[in-house]
């Protein structure tokens, strides 16, 4: 009689395991195989794996970053070389019982070739049922679709600019009620924040940086409407080196600028201001105004000396309570670059965001 072959439990498994695995495809969502990567680059995978413990990023044979949850992603800096690179996922799966691995080799940039990487921040207010994922929202430029690298509810520390018309037709009390409303909120700015203050009339003034505790309506007792309006120059003279969100109080005219509209929006496109605007009247650069606000993604209110505080405070409280969405942009058009977010879920409404850039 031949000999009774056993099999033991712990075999069983092994086989139903890999038998149930076989049919469950790893592959890299991005990069794609041959595509070229510079800069931060977001690194994902989909499987339809079930009971996955893990999934492991190497580039280079080094490790880049681990997942453990859905979207299985990790962001890595390829920094400026453009050189080929190896980029593999390793997946554990049901009590790491289960292994996959999946590799794909970036191409290298040759001389013939030409790549523009451009790292984009899109500020974006929402409503939403939940904490927003990335997952929730789509984002094109150009009517092409992007990879959203972060989506941070908490925005990271920022520097306040605050830019107060000072020309004689701000008399009457609007420029005392522009410094107060501007000082009510300073005391509110995180510890990492920085605040600036530029005054204009027909000049514009220097940014002067405003010490911890330091109000504007005392460094400032003596200031005096008086002069013309250079709204445009005093917009487009902005350079921020860091995060900048811009908040002009004015009346709303410009009658002295050098710099034409279409100039101080393009200006502002390339700065990456999120500029807001509050109006204390009518003037003729209002609609110059509104459209600076819609494009970098801030916004536009008509207010009055009364109002003014409870405004500046709300925007404030606006910014502090935005997303921020990050994506890399490989475009290599220059100009205009339209930038539309919409939600993917009905949990999810997108109430306002920057609608695009300036690019050289």
């Amino acid at each position: 009689m031949p000999p009774v072959k056993t099999v033991s439990l712990v075999t069983i498994l092994l086989c139903f395991f890999a038998e149930q695995s076989a049919g469950a495809e790893l592959r890299f969502v991005t990069p794609l195989d041959r595509s070229q990567v510079l800069g931060p680059t977001r690194l994902e995978v989909t499987t339809d794996e079930t009971g996955i413990d893990r999934v492991e990023f190497y580039v280079d044979d080094a490790l880049a970053g681990v997942a453990r949850k859905a979207p299985f992603a990790v962001t890595h800096d390829f920094g400026d070389s453009p050189i080929q690179h190896r980029i593999a996922a390793r997946l554990f799966a049901r009590g790491y019982s289960v292994r996959q691995d999946v590799q794909i080799t970036t191409a290298a940039l040759t001389l013939s070739d030409s790549i523009s990487v451009d790292v984009v921040e899109v500020p974006v207010r929402l409503l939403s049922s939940r904490a927003a994922k990335a997952t929730d929202l789509l984002v094109t430029e150009n009517g092409t679709a992007q990879t959203i690298l972060e989506l941070n509810s908490r925005r990271a520390p920022a520097r306040f600019t605050f830019i107060i018309d000072r020309s004689l037709s701000m008399g009457n009390g609007k420029l005392r009620s522009a410094i107060d409303a501007a000082d009510s909120v300073l005391a509110g700015l995180r510890a990492d924040d920085e605040a600036q203050v530029i005054f204009f009339n027909h000049q514009v003034g220097r940014a002067e940086t405003l010490a911890k505790g330091e109000r504007i309506s005392t460094a400032h007792a003596r200031i005096q409407p008086s002069g013309g309006t250079s709204l445009r120059d005093a917009v487009a003279a902005l350079r921020p080196a860091k995060r900048t969100f811009a908040i002009v109080i004015s009346d709303g005219g410009d009658r002295s600028s050098s710099s034409t509209a279409e100039a101080a929006l393009r200006r502002i496109g390339k700065s990456g201001v999120v500029l807001y605007a509050v109006t204390l009247g009518q003037g003729n650069a209002t609609q110059f105004l509104e459209q600076a606000s819609r494009n970098s993604g801030g916004s536009f209110t008509r207010s009055s000396r009364e109002q003014l505080r409870t405004d500046i405070t709300g925007i404030v409280s606006d910014i502090n309570s935005r997303y921020t969405i990050v994506y890399q942009s490989n475009s290599t058009m220059s100009g205009w670059r339209s930038i539309s977010v919409r939600p993917r879920t009905t949990a999810t409404k997108v109430v306002g965001a920057r609608t695009g850039y300036y690019a050289e």
